[in-house]
């Protein structure tokens, strides 16, 4: 049996979040997923309204959620890729509180763990891991013949770190930038003509053998 003192405490409590739920947005803040930030629920709506405005980034349509879903299933079958049950939704935004910035900013985040494009999306990053890999095999034979690094990509800081140890530099400070709109704003269609080209010269190549393939 349970108090009714504690019952009506419980009560209470569900009935303050529930008043909490209605006016604002409970968010965790960027970098620091510990803290919970409280947000304006309108003002939350507002900035993710003005974030999907964005003609670089975002295109709108008049189709329903099932003709989107329905065109997803289509060109999923067409290639062999299933569909599981529990990932037949739509990819859905969020963002999050960037308050380490000053002035303080926003991190989009488009959820994608349950959609329908989630198989087809593990299967685009191995092919990107596939391109990436054969850049950098063809940067290292360019190294070795001329000295000339041409494969800026890193994992980590500590790779930037261990190069410069490596030429005997020291290290007494290092500082990180963001660019917040960088890839918003490339050319969408010079992007994808560019990966065109890269995917095919990757996987001319036999199967793992993914050198030697001239990329000029």
């Amino acid at each position: 049996m349970v108090p009714k003192n504690k019952m009506s405490f419980t009560s209470s409590i569900k009935k303050a979040l529930s008043n909490i739920h209605e006016k604002y947005v409970l968010v965790p803040a960027d970098k620091a997923a510990n803290n919970v930030i409280i947000v304006w629920k309108k003002f939350y709506v507002d900035v993710l309204s003005n974030e999907l405005k964005s003609i670089h980034t975002y295109k709108k349509v008049n189709n329903s959620e099932m003709e989107i879903f329905d065109s997803h299933n289509s060109f999923n079958n067409k290639h062999g890729i299933k569909v599981e049950e529990n990932f037949k939704n739509l990819p859905s935004i969020h963002w999050l509180p960037k308050v380490h910035k000053k002035p303080y900013n926003f991190r989009y985040i488009v959820n994608s763990r349950s959609c329908s494009t989630k198989e087809l999306s593990i299967r685009m990053t191995l092919v990107l891991q596939a391109i990436k890999a054969n850049v950098k095999k063809y940067c290292l034979k360019v190294y070795e013949n001329s000295g000339v690094n041409l494969f800026w990509s890193i994992n980590n800081s500590l790779e930037v770190i261990n190069a410069i140890k490596s030429k005997r530099y020291t290290v007494s400070e290092i500082n990180t930038y963001d660019f917040s709109t960088l890839y918003t704003s490339l050319p969408l269609h010079l992007v994808k003509l560019k990966l065109i080209e890269l995917a095919k010269k990757t996987f001319a190549r036999k199967k793992n053998d993914f050198c030697c393939s001239k990329l000029e």
